[in-house]
């Protein structure tokens, strides 16, 4: 995390709680109501919630220099189609959960085809 390089003009909820969090992610994602579940052997992230919570797509940026899940759960916020070209370069993600959001069904459509081993539910 301490080569993650904010932009002066990058904005979003979790990009500010970095801000106010010296780039400190896991603070920072708990300042946005949002949790991890981590591997207990190998500490590798499994699952980022991020549902409910305030995030926008300027934040996802962030997020996937930050955190590897496999399960980044979105339900329920303000993403919307402009998000999909972070989230379909996410190679570490095999579940999206997306349930309403803002993404249409033309976007989740190009998330199927750019990431074919990705199940978006």
């Amino acid at each position: 995390t301490s080569r993650l390089k904010l932009l002066p003009k990058a904005q979003g909820p979790f990009t500010e709680a970095l801000r106010k969090n010296n780039l400190n992610a896991e603070a920072a994602l708990r300042a946005v109501g949002g949790s991890l579940e981590r591997h207990a052997i190998t500490g590798e992230v499994l699952t980022l919630n991020l549902s409910s919570t305030r995030i926008d797509n300027d934040d996802l940026e962030h997020l996937a220099a930050l955190f590897q899940p496999r399960v980044l759960d979105l339900t329920d916020t303000d993403i919307t189609d402009s998000a999909s070209r972070h989230l379909a370069g996410w190679a570490s993600l095999r579940v999206l959960k997306l349930g309403r959001t803002r993404l249409s069904k033309k976007a989740v459509k190009q998330l199927n085809y750019y990431s074919p081993g990705l199940s978006i539910q």
